[in-house]
């Protein structure tokens, strides 16, 4: 029997460590998540020097990402949870999603709400199509 020898791509680790870094903004929507995405990202050896501060580091690391800002709710609609229909809700939703993750029908969502369909995506996956979606490009 012959083998077939595996070509691998390259990764390019500079591209690779900025889809991580904003993906990890985009869902560290606390100060205590952003405190320990930055202490992970010290960890592995990545100084976030400039971007230590919640609101102003995670905002800086969004937009360096060119990830679409967030948009106002309308007044109305403000407090109305995408995912389940009712009031109350307590944060914007992340834009990054699981493949098979539920998207909101708008803004806002309780956050318990977006853990739970957040969570649920992610078991839904097996570990091969996990590293697909966050190593695009690695096989």
């Amino acid at each position: 029997m012959t083998s077939i020898p595996v070509q691998k791509q390259p990764i390019n680790l500079a591209a690779t460590l900025s889809d991580l870094i904003v993906h990890a903004a985009v869902l560290s929507d606390t100060p205590a998540k952003w405190t320990a995405t930055l202490n992970l990202l010290k960890h592995h050896g990545i100084d976030p020097q400039g971007f230590e501060d919640f609101e102003a580091g995670r905002a800086a690391a969004i937009t360096a990402s060119g990830v679409q800002a967030l948009q106002e709710a309308d007044a109305e609609e403000e407090d109305i949870c995408g995912l389940c229909g009712q009031p109350g809700a307590d944060k914007f939703a992340h834009p990054a999603h699981w493949p098979g993750e539920r998207k909101p029908d708008g803004p806002m969502v309780h956050s318990e709400c977006e853990q739970e369909e957040c969570g649920r995506a992610h078991a839904a996956l097996s570990p091969q199509e996990r590293d697909a979606f966050l190593f695009p490009g690695r096989r």
